[in-house]
């Protein structure tokens, strides 16, 4: 019995990756499985996963709590370790559709041992990370279930992209309310229907701006071509920032 969060008891497994949490690791892949969750379509298989940090930590995990739609607590080798799910954003637990997105992530989660991959850490301490269950990369699930965007600040994939065009495209989760608000901007206090808000300022040159996110980029910047709707003009809306990678590459 489990007596307190913390106290995970190991299992051979978790002492045999005790001395492999620091090896290399090229990817995080497995054979995702048709799921019925009760948010969304029943899910399709999912490609795998690319981790961007190929020597972060990797190990197997208890689940201790779910916190929001893409931040949990874990036993990780008898530690508890605060997570937050990497590449993706899920609507805050105050914004509309966050006791979906949450309770979607708790569904994936309970009663399984989750492998953990990390990728990073942020600025408050929490490990960023890949986690992968029975039923896929459930980051992934995520996004292709509507419960969650691409966090395009801070993730370049191409797959992560095309599984929210698809979600979006079909009115699944999140996507099928009149007002979708990206988290990034219920965040800021904006009330507006997505970034790309009626613009209001008027720049020297033509930019670009995808619907999701929180940036406005020059003509071939790599973070637009993964995009499926791109907005184009000397007016993108007054919350977007330029994008550090094409304005600072001249």
């Amino acid at each position: 019995m489990r007596v307190a969060l913390g106290m995970v008891r190991f299992k051979r497994e978790h002492l045999a990756l005790l001395g492999l949490a620091f090896a290399p690791l090229s990817a995080c892949s497995d054979e995702a499985l048709p799921l019925e969750v009760g948010v969304g379509a029943p899910f399709e298989a999912v490609t795998a996963c690319a981790v961007s940090n190929p020597d972060g930590t990797r190990g197997l995990c208890e689940v201790g709590r779910v916190v929001d739609g893409d931040t949990l607590v874990v036993d990780l080798f008898g530690l508890e370790v605060k997570v937050r799910l990497a590449e993706i954003d899920a609507p805050e637990s105050r914004q509309e559709y966050g006791s979906e997105a949450t309770a979607l992530l708790e569904s994936l989660v309970r009663g399984e041992e989750i492998e953990l991959i990390e990728v990073d850490r942020d600025r408050y301490g929490r490990v960023v990370a890949h986690l992968h269950g029975e039923h896929g990369c459930i980051n992934q699930r995520l996004v292709e279930s509507g419960a969650a965007w691409h966090y395009e600040d801070y993730s370049d994939s191409a797959t992560i992209a095309a599984l929210q065009a698809e979600a979006q495209s079909t009115g699944l989760g999140l996507w099928g309310r009149e007002a979708a608000i990206a988290p990034w901007d219920f965040r800021r206090g904006k009330s507006g229907a997505t970034s790309a808000a009626a613009p209001s300022r008027q720049l020297s040159e033509s930019v670009s701006w995808t619907g999701s996110g929180s940036k406005y980029h020059k003509d071939g910047c790599r973070y637009l071509s993964r995009a499926k709707v791109v907005n184009t003009g000397a007016s993108p809306p007054s919350a977007l920032t330029p994008c550090s990678v094409c304005f600072d590459r001249d």
